[in-house]
């Protein structure tokens, strides 16, 4: 199974949401419903099921990120505290001016795939 499967089960689990409602587009809490107890419990299911280190929470859902304004010196500064961003999500928050890919499956699947290879 490759990531985005496993991910993706794993939010199904938690989440108690249908595989067909997960997209890499879905938003973790607008669209799946994703709270605070819940991201606890993803971070923990990732971290068993990928066999890394400690997962914050703060890393897959950064919390606060949406008031700061879409400057280049402000992407700068996401980029630099989470690397595993790549350039399609930066693209798409400088296209739409909001955060909100921040907060997807594409950026847990990159997140996830980042951590596993500079674990």
């Amino acid at each position: 199974m490759n990531n985005e499967n496993v991910i993706k089960t794993i939010l199904e689990d938690v989440l108690g949401v249908e595989e067909d409602e997960i997209t890499m587009d879905s938003h973790l809490v607008l669209d799946l419903g994703a709270d605070s107890i819940d991201f606890i419990d993803i971070c923990y299911k990732l971290e068993k099921n990928f066999n890394i280190s400690k997962i914050v929470i703060s890393d897959i859902y950064p919390e606060g990120i949406g008031q700061i304004d879409y400057s280049e010196e402000n992407l700068h500064k996401i980029i630099q505290k989470y690397p595993y961003i790549n350039d399609n999500i930066i693209n798409i928050i400088r296209k739409k001016e909001n955060y909100e890919s921040f907060y997807t499956v594409r950026a847990l699947v990159d997140y996830i795939t980042w951590r596993m290879k500079n674990e």
